[in-house]
């Protein structure tokens, strides 16, 4: 039934728009040039508009959804109905047209967008990315489309492709443009203060209660509108649509209050620590420790974050952004795959004829593949035991250059100085070890027989998969260390060849079993290393105890009994809690066993990243090159960049229990 009441929408300023019955808009419905990697000419569309390809056309909100999508009729819902264009024309090398809504509660929550909307554009204010994208078939030449062939809808999307946008807002009769009027604002209390809408202002056959209603009804869109942008759970929502509904619409207030509750979310959802992302630097405990990021509340979710939540949910991620968890998953990689490519026929090429969704171009799989599964690879980073982060110490580099690690000699004491004599000059010596970078990597194939059987589950297995094995490769270059060459390490410094890394001549290598005593008189050995130069005693102590894990138990008995471990005499355990227990899973020795000292106070094993602490994964999947062309594979590649090194023995200790 016609509405007969005006719709008016209040500013700051105190102004209103009204029209009068069901919406027209002015609209373009697609411009001259590229989207969703094709190119479309001013002429193609012109022979579109003269073949009334566009007239009719008819409207929906958002393109097909994720249960139509795939329907073999590329079903639609008439729940998403907004109507039809008519007149349409071309304008420049633009198609334009009229949208004629239809009742229905969409069609009223569209307008009222979609004045608002038009009221801030006119205003220069921030506005939401909306728009129109039209859903085509057509014939293409390479990367150039030759003919439109079918408009199967012009739907109203968030960051369409092709310069679909609202003109301006038409009212009923014969489509004149909804003048935007001044309204002074009444005082229906006598108090002086003004109200929210004027609503004495307005005249019609249906008089002011019918008024006052219609006044209700748009701040209820408002507010619904408000509200599902804000990004907020919907307990939140609910506690605010309770406190404004019912009434006319103070818009300052409202945003006020949601700006209030948005802050406070923020802070409670705050990140818990951890690798925070690819690229940090990663300092002593910042690579322990992490930094929490900033929160965001994002007023709208566009595509994009809706098919990398998607390819999240597929890789057992869950999304972080509450309003994508309620998202309906995909049946598998299949359907996701389809939707991204329109490759029905399973030939490994991008048809963007037969993509419904607005913004998806020949990249848009494999980016989503990259982003999802480096997230994956940084999650299990972040939840797995990195047993090596208490003894080292790890910096991100800018270049592969190799690493220069300095340990210093100290001076002598000082010599006395005369009364009026000269001072003299101290000698100090130092000692150098070269690392150099590695880069680790392989890269697994994703096939389109994978894609065409459904496998979900083997590629889900694969970011976990790489995960470990950056995981292990790590930690096997950082045990390599005192357990290569039957336990003693490289040589150190690696410019020579007579000593390694634990050695006699350097007090740091011992082969009594793990006991009391034997921690005891490691704690001693430790203590005694002298200072290049000066030779006075460093007095260095053992923080951790590393172990394979056939000594855990012996370890945790001597660091951590009331009692002296060994003894029957009752003697209280004096070290008890002065180190921690490190189980490492590459000691295969099941008598060997390691002392390091804090690497805050005397660092010694080094750990430098190039481009990410995390293995980073890049993806190939162009359907005219490379293994996509010749093996019909999308290969995915992962990247570890890593040194390790030791840049001092002496806080170091080893015992190779024969």
């Amino acid at each position: 039934m016609t509405e007969a009441v005006s719709r008016r929408c209040a500013n700051q300023s105190g102004s209103v728009l009204a029209a009068v019955g069901p919406r027209r808009y002015a609209v373009r419905a697609i411009t001259a040039g590229v989207g969703n990697g094709l190119r479309y000419p001013a002429e193609v569309l012109a022979a579109a508009v003269a073949a009334q390809r566009f007239e009719g056309a008819a409207v929906y909100l958002d393109h097909s959804q994720m249960g139509e999508l795939w329907s073999q009729s590329g079903g639609r819902s008439v729940r998403n109905v907004l109507g039809v264009l008519e007149g349409a024309r071309m304008e420049g090398d633009a198609v334009a047209a009229e949208l004629r809504l239809y009742p229905g509660p969409e069609a009223d929550r569209l307008s009222g967008l979609v004045d608002q909307w038009l009221a801030d554009r006119s205003e220069g204010r921030a506005r939401p990315p909306i728009g129109l994208s039209a859903v085509m078939e057509v014939r293409v030449d390479g990367e150039e489309v030759r003919v439109i062939e079918k408009v199967e809808s012009v739907d109203v999307v968030v960051d369409p492709a092709r310069g679909g946008e609202f003109v301006r807002a038409l009212n009923q009769e014969g489509g004149v443009p909804v003048e935007r009027v001044e309204h002074k604002r009444a005082d229906l209390s006598g108090s002086g203060q003004a109200t929210t809408l004027d609503l004495a202002t307005v005249a019609g056959a249906n008089g002011a209660s019918a008024v006052d209603q219609a006044a209700v009804a748009l701040s209820e869109q408002v507010l619904g509108l408000r509200l599902a942008a804000s990004g907020l759970p919907e307990p939140l929502r609910e506690m605010v649509r309770d406190e404004f509904s019912g009434k006319a619409l103070d818009v300052k207030v409202l945003e006020s209050r949601l700006e209030a509750l948005q802050t406070a979310w923020a802070r409670s959802t705050a990140a818990q620590p951890g690798f925070q992302g690819v690229g940090l630097r990663l300092d002593g405990d910042e690579g322990r420790t992490g930094a929490r990021p900033r929160s965001s509340i994002r007023g709208v979710i566009n595509e994009q974050d809706r098919l990398e939540a998607l390819m999240m949910q597929i890789c057992g991620l869950r999304p972080s952004s509450e309003a994508l968890q309620g998202l309906r998953p995909v049946s598998g990689i299949r359907e996701l795959y389809l939707m991204l490519s329109g490759d029905y026929d399973f030939r490994g090429v991008f048809e963007p004829e037969r993509v419904a969704l607005a913004n998806v171009t020949t990249g848009t799989m494999t980016s989503l593949v990259k982003n999802v599964f480096n997230k994956v690879i940084l999650d299990y980073f972040n939840t797995v035991e990195r047993w090596w982060d208490p003894i080292v110490i790890t910096e991100q580099f800018l270049s592969m250059k190799d690493l220069t690690l300095i340990t210093l000699g100290g001076f002598v004491d000082l010599p006395t100085v005369s009364e009026g004599g000269p001072y003299t000059e101290l000698s100090w010596s130092d000692a150098e070890e070269t690392v150099a970078f590695t880069k680790k990597g392989g890269y697994v194939g994703v096939t389109l027989e994978m894609m065409d059987k459904d496998e979900t589950r083997a590629f889900r297995a694969i970011p976990r998969k790489l995960a470990i094995a950056g995981y292990r490769t790590l930690s096997t270059m950082i045990s390599d260390l005192w357990t290569a060459n039957s336990g003693v390490g490289a040589y150190w410094p690696s410019s020579q060849s007579t000593y390694q890394l634990f050695d006699a001549s350097y007090g740091n290598l011992g082969n009594t079993a793990l006991s009391a005593e034997a921690w005891d008189a490691a704690i001693q050995a430790m203590y005694k290393q002298s200072e290049a130069t000066s030779n006075k005693r460093m007095g260095i102590r053992p923080a951790y105890l590393v172990v394979p894990i056939e000594l855990e138990k012996t370890a945790l008995t001597i660091l951590l009994s009331e009692g002296e471990p060994g003894t029957g005499d009752n003697d209280a355990n004096v070290r008890r809690g002065s180190s921690r227990v490190v189980v490492c899973p590459n000691m295969t020795d099941a008598n060997d066993w390691l002392a390091v000292a804090d690497p805050r106070v005397w660092p010694s094993i080094t750990v430098g990243y190039r481009f990410s602490p995390v293995p980073e994964v890049f993806v190939a999947g162009e359907e005219t090159v490379g293994s996509m062309f010749t093996n019909d594979e999308m290969r995915i590649k992962a990247r570890y960049v890593v040194a390790v090194g030791a840049g001092d023995y002496r806080p170091l200790y080893k015992s190779n229990v024969a």
